[in-house]
């Protein structure tokens, strides 16, 4: 015999209710008239089943699943005898009470009730619960007139014969005799099979053992009936269970006992389906990756699981005794209490909220709470469920993300650079912040081109539109060059903009979505333009300095050389009569002319200089000087010596020529009797790519105070009567350097020593600028 645990079942009641609707449909189907859950306390709880309430003749608005109405139609002394039998309950509460409750109807009548009662202890609360089971048996156990249950009642054999609950009666050896359609049904046999056969013989060789001790028992007088569960196999090869329920019948003098069955196969395999969902629930619950757990309405977490107990670096049972509200601020506090009373209220149905906690190991942590009220209630102390994710790691890298943002929009801001994206399916455009300020217009969220290709200065419209044509022909992989444009902003001001742009392509290798940036090169095209205006009134002055030459060269050197042509012939007419002074004077006439004729020659050369480029030629430096020195009619007690790194040079020849000639020449003039040496030194400095050369000499030198002087205009440190020169040598090499992007050095100090060294850079491939 197989008797139903107290706690069990009221696990089962639970997930019942908890459950749809057609498992309660499947219980009171499965129960005769159905089911009731009291709590024994004077404001305990009270529900009963539909079919219990409308099989009495009551509507639900009548129960109100209250005590008082079940009071009102339960006979008095079975009330207290319900009652009675729960305070007498023996430790082992396991075992079901049966008994008889007679209900009144609401018409008046009375019907017999048999309860199968389960005496629920809540050791939490101290309160019992009855958990009760109900059958209508007035028909069965009152006796009629003849005292023949089966014979008299027509009313009774239609309740038999219909009723889906497999009935039977058995004689006094415990054969069978009566059997109703259900009963054959269920156990799928035959009146042949059934009638005056044994009362177990459906069970299973193995279990008829089981069915010895039920009657004895009921004959015993220790109970009225008893219940227990089967397993069996039908002549299909079907397993069922049945709830079998076996009755003792008093004064009848044909049958002693009653058989009920129930057909349970799809309750039992509900409860099993149940029972393996709460196992996985439990693994999830236990194994989760976020903090799980329950909470009574005092905020105190009764339940939870092993990640939560992480989240806060506590473990379960201290979890379960601490404050947990402790970890979170005073101000954190009221929001999370607030939020759960909102949710006790009816005026959430999910409380979710973020907050900074600091965990028992004093760790400081981001955390999302979301809470919702337990439906079920099947626990008091577990009202709320809970959740508690650590998002520390999340937000910080939120935060990173953000002040990448602020940095990346700081930088645009800086750049005035700003990106766009422009979807072709939709023609719709988005802009980035920066963008919009770039473009002075008010941000908004659906920038179509037709409105785009409206801020465009309209001169330039059409050829915007044409580089959206070429952009549309792309293929994957190639990239379209930047281009530049004006656009007006929302005050008509003017801008000039730089696009640069990529593309997305769809499964047909066709641009599908444009995306880049724009610089505002507002500034810089106004440079730009600065610097063409410049240019242009460069090449007019070039274009007038190189007339002034022609000038100078042409229409003020024939005066000059008429002057010089007079001065000969007054020389040779009065040479006779002249004395020495005259002839002094004729004389250095002559040489002022001379001067002036190289004073404008150096003008030409100087005039010239960098308005002319100069491609560059394969040049052996070493010739080169010798040609030079050569030209110069170098003394012969002057040693000229070079120390040379390179060979061969590709330069502009004309001006770096020029610069070295200069260069020699000044030596040899501005030398005295103790010049005994120049030296020229050339070599290749790879890291900078810079040809560097040097000129130097043992001459008197170069005081610091004249360094900067001798590179102006007709300056010269000797006196023109000393020495003829027209000023310009040092001046034109330093143009001529810097035209090719060199630099230019002198090292002298005649306090120190004697001597002067020239050092100058020329880059290598440089071109005029």
């Amino acid at each position: 015999m197989q008797t139903s645990n107290a706690t069990s079942l009221e696990r089962d009641f639970y997930e019942l209710l908890k459950s749809d609707t057609k498992y309660l449909e499947l219980i009171q189907d499965i129960t005769i008239t159905g089911f009731s859950y009291l709590e024994l306390t004077p404001n305990g709880k009270a529900w009963f089943s539909k079919n219990l309430i409308k099989g009495l003749g009551y509507s639900e608005n009548d129960a109100a699943h209250s005590h008082q109405w079940f009071k009102k139609i339960v006979h008095q002394d079975d009330w207290t005898l319900i009652n009675k039998s729960g305070r007498d309950l023996p430790n082992n509460h396991s075992e079901p009470y049966e008994t008889t409750v007679r209900c009144i109807c609401s018409d008046g009548t009375t019907r017999h009730l048999k309860t199968v009662n389960f005496y629920i202890v809540d050791d939490v609360k101290g309160s019992l619960r009855l958990l009760t089971m109900y059958s209508d048996t007035t028909d069965l156990i009152q006796p009629t007139k003849s005292s023949n249950l089966l014979a008299t009642e027509e009313s009774y054999s239609v309740l038999f014969n219909r009723s889906r609950v497999g009935l039977g009666f058995l004689y006094k050896d415990e054969t069978w005799g009566e059997i109703n359609p259900a009963l054959y049904g269920i156990l799928e046999r035959t009146s042949e099979e059934m009638i005056n056969n044994p009362f177990d013989c459906f069970f299973s060789s193995l279990d008829k053992s089981q069915s010895y001790g039920i009657f004895s028992t009921l004959n015993e007088g220790k109970y009225k009936s008893i219940i227990f569960d089967k397993k069996i196999l039908t002549t299909s090869g079907i397993y069922k269970w049945l709830r079998i329920t076996v009755y003792k019948i008093e004064n009848n003098y044909k049958y002693k006992f009653m058989v009920s069955l129930e057909d349970i196969t799809e309750h039992i395999y509900l409860e099993n389906n149940l029972r393996s969902k709460e196992k996985y629930y439990r693994q999830y619950f236990d194994l989760g990756l976020v903090g799980m757990g329950f909470c009574d309405s005092s905020l105190s977490i009764k339940e939870s699981n092993p990640e939560l107990c992480s989240i806060f670096d506590l473990n379960h049972e201290f979890i379960d005794r601490e404050n947990w509200l402790a970890f979170f601020s005073e101000e954190d506090q009221e929001r999370v209490k607030l939020g759960f009373r909102n949710l006790s209220e009816g005026k959430l149905k999910k409380y979710t909220d973020n907050f900074e906690i600091t965990s028992w190991k004093r760790t400081s942590k981001t955390v999302s709470i979301s809470v919702t009220p337990n439906i079920t209630l099947e626990h008091q102390e577990k009202h709320f469920i809970i959740f508690i994710q650590d998002i520390t790691q999340e937000t910080k890298n939120i935060k990173e993300k953000e002040q990448a943002l602020i940095k990346l929009h700081k930088a645009e801001s800086i750049a005035k650079v700003g990106n766009w994206s422009y979807k072709l399916s939709d023609q719709k455009i988005e802009f980035s912040q920066e963008m919009w300020r770039v473009f002075g217009r008010k941000k908004h969220n659906d920038l179509k081109y037709k409105e785009f290709i409206s801020w465009v200065r309209p001169d330039y419209q059409d050829f915007h539109n044409q580089m959206i044509r070429q952009i549309l022909t792309m293929k994957v992989g190639t990239k379209f060059p930047q281009f530049t444009y004006p656009i007006v902003t929302e005050h008509g001001k003017d801008k000039w903009v730089q696009v640069s742009l990529e593309a997305n392509f769809d499964n047909e290798s066709n641009p599908s979505e444009l995306f880049g940036v724009v610089m505002d090169i507002t500034d810089n095209y106004k440079r730009t333009v600065a610097i063409q205006n410049l240019n242009e009134e460069l090449t007019r002055s070039n274009s007038e300095l190189e007339r002034f030459a022609y000038v100078a060269s042409h229409d003020l050197k024939a005066p000059l050389r008429a002057i010089k042509n007079l001065s000969s012939w007054i020389g040779e007419d009065i040479a006779e009569m002249a004395n020495e002074t005259t002839k002094n004077h004729l004389t250095l006439l002559g040489s002022r002319i001379d001067r002036m004729e190289a004073m404008l020659e150096g003008l030409l050369q100087y005039a010239r200089v960098g308005t002319r480029s100069c491609d560059p030629t394969t040049l052996c430096l070493e010739k080169a000087l010798d040609d030079i020195w050569s030209l110069l009619g170098g003394e012969g007690d002057i040693e000229f010596k070079k120390t040379l790194d390179i060979k061969k040079l590709s330069i502009p020849d004309t001006p770096f020529l020029l610069v070295l000639h200069n260069l020699i020449s000044n030596s040899i003039k501005h030398g005295d009797t103790g010049l005994s040496k120049i030296e020229v030194h050339a070599y290749h400095d790879k890291r900078t790519d810079h040809y560097w050369f040097s000129v130097k000499d043992d001459g008197p030198g170069i005081h610091p105070r004249f360094h900067s002087k001798v590179f102006e205009l007709f300056q010269s440190l000797k006196p023109k009567d000393e020495l003829e020169a027209n000023g310009l040598g040092l001046s034109m090499v330093q143009r001529v350097i810097q035209q090719y992007k060199g630099e230019i050095e002198l090292h002298s100090n005649p306090h120190i020593s004697r001597g002067t060294n020239i050092r100058f850079s020329w880059p290598v491939g440089s071109t005029l600028t």
